[in-house]
């Protein structure tokens, strides 16, 4: 029998931190290309609804939306908007491994 420990990675990511952190890269590289929410979503071929529900951090961006907003905006989805994202160590029972 496998004990819950033995399963778990080391480190997980902190998912609403890093939500709040992408919202703000994606924000910020919209903003300095001189973009409104509209006009992204229509160069990605996104629905403006769901752009617009991801850039408040009421939804998950995809992985394609990400791929799909970098390569218009000219950002390295890997390179910049993921790194360093705040991360947490797993707990069992409360308790930190």
């Amino acid at each position: 029998m496998f004990s819950s420990t033995s399963i778990v990675p080391a480190t997980t990511i902190d998912h609403a931190s890093s939500r709040a952190i992408l919202v703000r890269r994606v924000n910020a590289a919209r903003e300095a290309a001189g973009l409104t929410v509209s006009a992204l979503a229509t160069a990605t071929g996104m629905p403006v609804s769901t752009l617009r529900r991801q850039l408040l951090g009421q939804s998950d961006f995809k992985l394609s939306d990400i791929m799909r907003i970098g390569d218009h905006l000219g950002v390295s989805a890997g390179a910049a908007w993921f790194r360093d994202l705040p991360q947490r160590v797993p707990t069992t029972a409360g308790q930190a491994l």
